[in-house]
Protein backbone atom coordinates (compact mmCIF):
# COMPACT_ATOMS: atom_id res chain seq x y z
CA UNK A 1 0.00 0.00 0.00
CA UNK A 2 1.04 3.58 -0.59
CA UNK A 3 1.36 6.60 1.69
CA UNK A 4 0.57 10.18 0.76
CA UNK A 5 2.78 12.91 2.25
CA UNK A 6 1.63 16.55 1.97
CA UNK A 7 3.70 19.59 2.90
CA UNK A 8 1.90 22.94 2.80
CA UNK A 9 4.49 25.68 2.97
CA UNK A 10 4.26 29.44 2.87
CA UNK A 11 4.55 29.63 -0.92
CA UNK A 12 3.22 26.34 -2.28
CA UNK A 13 1.98 22.86 -1.43
CA UNK A 14 3.93 19.71 -2.20
CA UNK A 15 2.52 16.19 -2.36
CA UNK A 16 4.46 12.96 -2.64
CA UNK A 17 3.27 9.39 -2.99
CA UNK A 18 5.45 6.63 -1.59
CA UNK A 19 5.20 2.89 -2.15
CA UNK A 20 7.18 1.70 0.85
CA UNK A 21 10.37 3.80 0.71
CA UNK A 22 10.09 4.39 -3.04
CA UNK A 23 8.88 7.77 -4.27
CA UNK A 24 6.40 7.10 -7.08
CA UNK A 25 4.91 10.55 -7.66
CA UNK A 26 5.50 14.14 -6.62
CA UNK A 27 3.66 17.38 -7.27
CA UNK A 28 4.13 21.04 -6.41
CA UNK A 29 0.92 23.09 -6.59
CA UNK A 30 -0.55 26.35 -5.37
CA UNK A 31 -2.58 26.40 -2.18
CA UNK A 32 -5.70 26.88 -4.33
CA UNK A 33 -4.98 23.70 -6.32
CA UNK A 34 -4.46 21.51 -3.24
CA UNK A 35 -8.13 20.52 -2.67
CA UNK A 36 -8.36 19.18 -6.25
CA UNK A 37 -5.15 17.15 -5.85
CA UNK A 38 -6.38 15.71 -2.53
CA UNK A 39 -9.80 14.90 -4.06
CA UNK A 40 -8.08 13.06 -6.90
CA UNK A 41 -5.92 11.13 -4.41
CA UNK A 42 -9.00 10.18 -2.39
CA UNK A 43 -10.00 7.96 -5.33
CA UNK A 44 -6.71 6.04 -5.28
CA UNK A 45 -7.57 2.77 -3.53
CA UNK A 46 -3.89 1.85 -3.17
CA UNK A 47 -3.28 4.65 -0.63
CA UNK A 48 -3.53 3.40 2.94
CA UNK A 49 -2.63 6.53 4.93
CA UNK A 50 -1.61 10.16 4.66
CA UNK A 51 0.17 12.77 6.74
CA UNK A 52 0.02 16.52 6.28
CA UNK A 53 2.30 19.24 7.54
CA UNK A 54 1.10 22.82 7.14
CA UNK A 55 2.69 26.08 8.27
CA UNK A 56 -0.33 28.08 7.07
CA UNK A 57 -4.03 27.91 7.88
CA UNK A 58 -5.72 25.55 5.45
CA UNK A 59 -8.73 26.74 3.47
CA UNK A 60 -12.18 25.47 4.45
CA UNK A 61 -12.29 23.56 1.15
CA UNK A 62 -8.98 21.83 1.90
CA UNK A 63 -10.18 20.96 5.43
CA UNK A 64 -13.39 19.47 4.03
CA UNK A 65 -11.49 17.34 1.52
CA UNK A 66 -9.07 16.14 4.24
CA UNK A 67 -11.92 15.15 6.54
CA UNK A 68 -13.54 13.16 3.71
CA UNK A 69 -10.45 11.13 2.79
CA UNK A 70 -11.24 7.39 2.88
CA UNK A 71 -7.98 6.63 4.72
CA UNK A 72 -6.45 7.99 7.94
CA UNK A 73 -4.72 11.35 7.65
CA UNK A 74 -2.39 12.44 10.47
CA UNK A 75 -1.46 16.05 11.13
CA UNK A 76 2.24 16.59 11.82
CA UNK A 77 2.66 18.08 15.28
CA UNK A 78 4.77 17.79 18.41
CA UNK A 79 2.01 15.59 19.88
CA UNK A 80 2.83 12.73 17.50
CA UNK A 81 5.26 10.04 18.59
CA UNK A 82 8.68 10.93 17.19
CA UNK A 83 11.86 8.85 16.87
CA UNK A 84 13.55 11.37 19.20
CA UNK A 85 12.74 13.29 22.38
CA UNK A 86 11.88 16.96 22.10
CA UNK A 87 13.80 19.10 24.59
CA UNK A 88 12.47 22.39 23.21
CA UNK A 89 10.73 24.31 26.01
CA UNK A 90 7.59 25.08 23.97
CA UNK A 91 7.23 22.17 21.51
CA UNK A 92 3.74 23.31 20.52
CA UNK A 93 5.33 26.36 18.89
CA UNK A 94 7.61 24.31 16.64
CA UNK A 95 6.58 24.38 13.00
CA UNK A 96 5.38 21.02 11.74
CA UNK A 97 7.68 21.41 8.74
CA UNK A 98 10.67 21.61 11.07
CA UNK A 99 9.53 18.51 12.97
CA UNK A 100 9.05 16.61 9.71
CA UNK A 101 12.52 17.55 8.43
CA UNK A 102 14.18 16.49 11.70
CA UNK A 103 12.16 13.25 11.86
CA UNK A 104 13.22 12.26 8.35
CA UNK A 105 16.87 13.20 8.92
CA UNK A 106 16.96 11.24 12.18
CA UNK A 107 15.26 8.25 10.56
CA UNK A 108 17.90 8.28 7.79
CA UNK A 109 20.87 8.75 10.14
CA UNK A 110 19.96 7.69 13.69
CA UNK A 111 22.41 8.11 16.53
CA UNK A 112 24.32 10.92 14.83
CA UNK A 113 24.62 14.59 15.70
CA UNK A 114 22.86 16.53 12.96
CA UNK A 115 22.17 20.08 11.97
CA UNK A 116 19.14 19.95 9.70
CA UNK A 117 18.91 22.93 7.32
CA UNK A 118 15.78 23.56 5.27
CA UNK A 119 15.84 26.43 2.77
CA UNK A 120 12.50 27.70 1.51
CA UNK A 121 10.55 30.90 2.14
CA UNK A 122 12.41 30.80 5.44
CA UNK A 123 15.67 29.03 6.29
CA UNK A 124 15.50 26.83 9.38
CA UNK A 125 18.36 25.28 11.32
CA UNK A 126 17.52 22.48 13.76
CA UNK A 127 19.76 20.42 16.02
CA UNK A 128 19.21 16.78 16.95
CA UNK A 129 21.94 15.01 18.89
CA UNK A 130 23.20 11.45 18.63
CA UNK A 131 21.43 10.56 21.89
CA UNK A 132 18.07 11.31 20.23
CA UNK A 133 17.38 14.75 21.67
CA UNK A 134 15.89 17.46 19.47
CA UNK A 135 16.96 20.82 20.88
CA UNK A 136 15.15 23.11 18.45
CA UNK A 137 16.96 25.64 16.38
CA UNK A 138 16.57 28.89 14.54
CA UNK A 139 14.42 30.33 11.80
CA UNK A 140 15.61 33.14 9.56
CA UNK A 141 14.53 34.87 6.34
CA UNK A 142 14.88 32.85 3.16
CA UNK A 143 17.02 33.83 0.17
CA UNK A 144 14.36 35.98 -1.53
CA UNK A 145 13.58 37.86 1.69
CA UNK A 146 17.29 38.45 2.25
CA UNK A 147 17.78 39.85 -1.25
CA UNK A 148 14.74 42.11 -0.89
CA UNK A 149 16.00 43.35 2.47
CA UNK A 150 19.46 44.07 1.06
CA UNK A 151 17.93 45.91 -1.88
CA UNK A 152 15.64 47.93 0.36
CA UNK A 153 17.99 48.73 3.27
CA UNK A 154 21.32 49.24 1.48
CA UNK A 155 22.63 51.60 -1.17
Amino acid sequence: MKNLIVDVGNSSAKAALFDGNTLTEQLCVSHEELPKILSDKSLDTTISAAIISSVVALSNTTEEVLSALPYPCLRMSAQLKMPFDIAYKTPETLGPDRLAAVAEAYAQQPKRNMLVIDAGTAITYDLVTADGIYHGGQISPGINMRFKALNHFTG
